[in-house]
Parts: C-alpha cells; structure tokens; sequence
C-alpha cells in the first residue's frame, strides 16, 4: 500500500563521496541507459530485508552546484521513518575472471570499500569457475556481505535445472570459493554470506536467496540448503513476486523464512 511519494530523488551524482571519489557524467549516463523504468528500493543494499518501495521515472538532472545527479521517483509501501539518512546506488566498480568468462559457474560479489580488492583475487586466484565483482556502493554505510550467484546452469525450471544447481553446490569449484570466502571473513565480526539463484516458480522467475553467517558457512551443506529453500519458496509461490530470503539458523541446522517480495 503506497505510504509517501517523492519526487526527484538523486540517488547518485557526480560529487565527490565519503571516501573520496567522484564519479563522471559518463558513468551516470551508461547507468541510466541500463536502469529499468521501474526498480524496487532496498533498505541499505540489503536484499534480505523487506522492500521499502519503489522508483521510476529515472533521468540525469543538472543541480544547482553544478554537478550532476541521476533522480527518480519513489513511492513507499511503507514510512520509512527515521533512520535512513540518504540514498544510493550499486554498481560494478571491476571484475575479474581467472578462467574463460562463459564457462564461470558463479559470480562473487563482494565491496571493494570493506574488502582489499588484491587480497581477495589472490584468494580466488586459479579457481577457474569464479567471476569476482567489486561493488561500488554509494552514499550508506555498507553492510559486510559476500554474495555468490550461481551463473552455470542454462534456464530457470525444470527439475534437472534444480539438479544442476545443486551439483554445483557439491562440486570442487564450489569447495574451493567457499574455502577462499571463509579465509576471507575469519577475522571480521559479522560477516554474512548470501547465496542467490533465479528459478522458475509456477511461471514466475524469482530469485532465492539462502543467508548464512560467516561462522557456520564453512560447514554448512548449500546442496541441501538450496533444495530446502526451493521447496520453501513452492509452498510461498502464490504470495512471491520476484524474490524471497530464507536464513540459516545455526541452532536449528535448517533455513528459516525471512521476507519475500
């Protein structure tokens, strides 16, 4: 149910950040030409929480000091209240691939602002199924996510599309990432994992997303994990609109339901 709407909200410009630096027109215009007409909005990048509303109407606009800003238009499905202090966006600062792009099994995204970009491909160094993306994410206090997609698997439905994935799960490609994200995140103080994959559910693509800890991913079974969440999100189908976020829950040793869209 629409709360508020705002019109013209910059959620990136070309002035200098928090950290520094200044992005050109030019990024903002190949953005805006990749920008959906209608996008949902995210509380603080985080794609496990419940979606506070959405945006629309995306164009470049030149503001009063010069600069410019990429704005939109938001209508909340809920207040927002208090604790938001501004509005950003997320983009792909590089990537790198230690094998042949096409034949990578899962992409790892990870914030260059809360991880040593060097130290993290000398992690993943030789692993030839992984694709590491750096974040650029702008104007918030990031959370400490690693998010591993899972790209080698043609389509979205179908029972072998599930058993792909899961062999995936099992494979050493994957035994490798995991060893290198729990490296990675041993001496951080909560760091969390999230695993994410689009199916097909009852004529619908919708995104699953497992969220697991950084203490208890080492030893967590994704396979397992994964054909639990399906079966999840099947039940929920009727309510899902394009994701739903399950976690894992350490005492329990099984997923548990979080928030859909």
């Amino acid at each position: 149910m629409k709360q508020k709407t705002v019109i013209g909200q910059p959620i990136i410009t070309t002035s200098v950040d928090a950290y520094g630096e200044k992005l050109p027109l030019e990024v903002l215009q190949r953005i805006l030409e990749n920008h959906p007409d209608e996008v949902e909005l995210n509380d603080s990048h985080d794609l496990t929480k419940p979606v506070i509303g959405k945006m629309t109407n995306p164009r470049i606009v030149k503001m009063e000091n010069g600069e410019f800003a990429i704005v939109v238009d938001i209508e909340y499905y809920r207040d927002p209240g208090t604790g938001y202090t501004g509005f950003s966006i997320s983009l792909v600062r590089d990537s790198v691939s230690f094998g042949p792009p096409e034949k990578a099994n899962f992409q790892v995204y990870y914030d260059y602002h809360d991880y040593d970009t060097n130290r993290v491909i000398r992690e993943f160094s030789g692993n030839q199924v992984v694709i590491l993306s750096g974040l650029l994410r702008r104007g918030l206090e990031n959370p400490d996510i690693i998010t591993v997609a899972i790209t080698g698997v043609l389509g979205t439905s179908g029972v072998l599309v599930i058993k792909k994935i899961t062999d995936l799960l099992i494979s050493d490609g994957y035994k490798s990432l995991k060893e290198s994200i729990c490296r990675l995140v041993i001496d951080r103080q909560k760091p969390r994992i999230l695993i994410e994959r689009n199916v097909d559910l009852d004529g619908k693509d919708v995104k699953i997303i497992i969220e697991v800890d950084g203490k208890s991913y080492q030893s967590t079974n994704d396979a397992i994990l994964f054909e639990e969440a399906y079966r999840l999100a099947w039940d929920k189908r009727n309510q899902i609109k394009n994701r739903i976020s399950l976690y894992y829950d350490s005492d329990d040793h099984g997923l548990k339901y979080s928030s859909h869209y």
